[in-house]
């Protein structure tokens, strides 16, 4: 598990140094993800031996499905941005297209 926790920490720092995306909001979207990423795994070493403490573990827990959540509503977000701004553009281009069909259907 600790393994698991420096790879993602090591790609994290990877991903924050290089910016192997182009476009500065996927790099910014990328290291979000594995910061988070970073941070459940974090919070799942809680639930080995080194805790013998079950309110600690049972509070971990729940932080990690917050973690969780946040990562799946922050992606969803991005998701539902970029959605919208194409069937924005797509409405805009069939828009134009009705209202120049129109015109000449008028005349």
């Amino acid at each position: 598990m600790l393994l698991l926790f420096y790879c993602n920490f090591f790609i994290g720092m990877y991903f924050g140094i290089t910016k192997p995306y182009k476009n500065r909001t996927t790099n910014t979207i990328e290291l979000c993800n594995e910061m988070v990423v970073t941070s459940i795994c974090y919070f799942a070493l809680i639930f080995t031996d080194f805790v013998q403490n079950v309110e600690q573990q049972y509070s971990g827990g729940w932080m990690m499905i917050y973690l969780v959540i946040f990562l799946i509503a922050y992606n969803m977000l991005i998701v539902l941005r970029t959605f919208m701004g194409v069937f924005g553009l797509t409405y805009l281009r069939f828009y134009n297209r009705f209202e120049a069909w129109w015109r000449k259907y008028k005349k």
